[in-house]
């Protein structure tokens, strides 16, 4: 009997958790809510915080500032692990799909694995760079606040990129989309494009009145264009206490805007496709949450 009711209790706390979601979006749905951060057998402690980043409702890769990479297939309840040969505190992880996975460390140079992190190699002068973007396995950029690099797979080749004048107290993100165009958001909410090939960056104007006053803390936020050369800007609106999503489609110059998620002011990670989600909370007894948009 004690059993029985143990099991409804957390049938009822499931259900609970999802009608009560503070999820704001129609066109975004709430698939998984994790309470334990990603560790293998063995582990005795959560070592540091943990950076994820779902691919689908089932399948993640995670790193922590002790540089070990967890990737899971079943939502979390079982995680591999292994240990990226670099520096401490590696960054949030860039996967192309479970096998193909970079890590960046302000205080080494970018690894990377083909075998879903059986193995490591690095990337030669590639030091510092701890935020990566890629789009597909060919080409991407690597960046820290201060420099931008486009990555060439290919040939392992970095080639700098003159960021603008005007971002505020350095880079916040970037992202690389289709026909070589590129963009960046400075940690003052000002966003740019250029084209590969062009010096000259064009200003785009995001639809919101408040975008310079600070309501948004684009230091926690993500950018992500995808193959299909759609475009996600996701941010924190300190002023709502929610997570907003800026999309476009085509050129990129014109974006909508959306509320999404209520609270749980952290960081946040967007998948390859564009189709999930992740939220990591600030406080540890929080969740972490997985969103997947509806089509």
């Amino acid at each position: 009997m004690k059993t029985f009711f143990l099991i409804l209790g957390g049938i009822l706390s499931f259900f609970f958790f999802f009608s009560c979601s503070p999820l704001l979006s129609r066109d975004w749905e709430l698939v998984l809510s994790l309470r334990d951060v990603p560790k293998a057998e063995g582990d005795e402690i959560y070592a540091g915080d943990h950076f994820v980043n779902f691919l689908s409702e089932s399948s993640a890769v995670a790193i922590n500032y002790l540089n070990q990479f967890y990737l899971t297939k079943d939502a979390g309840r079982s995680w591999f692990k292994s240990v990226i040969p670099t520096n401490l505190r590696c960054q949030q992880p860039e996967p192309i799909d479970l096998n193909n996975v970079l890590v960046g460390t302000p205080q080494g140079a970018v690894n990377f694995t083909v075998d879903a992190g059986k193995t490591w190699q690095r990337i030669e002068d590639s030091f510092g760079l701890m935020a990566i973007n890629m789009l597909g396995h060919e080409q991407g950029l690597f960046y820290n606040w201060s420099r931008l690099f486009l990555y060439d797979a290919r040939t392992q080749s970095l080639n700098e990129v003159t960021l603008p004048g005007n971002l505020g107290k350095g880079l916040s993100c970037a992202a690389l989309a289709l026909e070589g165009k590129i963009f960046v958001l400075g940690q003052n909410g000002r966003f740019f494009m250029k084209d590969r090939a062009s010096q000259t960056w064009q200003e785009l104007k995001l639809p919101v009145k408040d975008i310079n006053d600070f309501s948004f803390d684009y230091q926690v936020a993500s950018l992500r264009f995808t193959m299909k050369g759609e475009g996600l800007l996701l941010s924190f609106n300190k002023k709502e206490e929610a997570w907003a999503i800026f999309h476009t489609k085509g050129s990129g110059k014109d974006f909508s805007y959306i509320t999404l998620l209520k609270g749980y002011f952290g960081r946040s990670a967007i998948a390859p496709d564009g189709q999930f989600i992740t939220i990591m909370p600030k406080q540890a007894d929080e969740k972490i949450l997985v969103l997947k948009r509806k089509n």
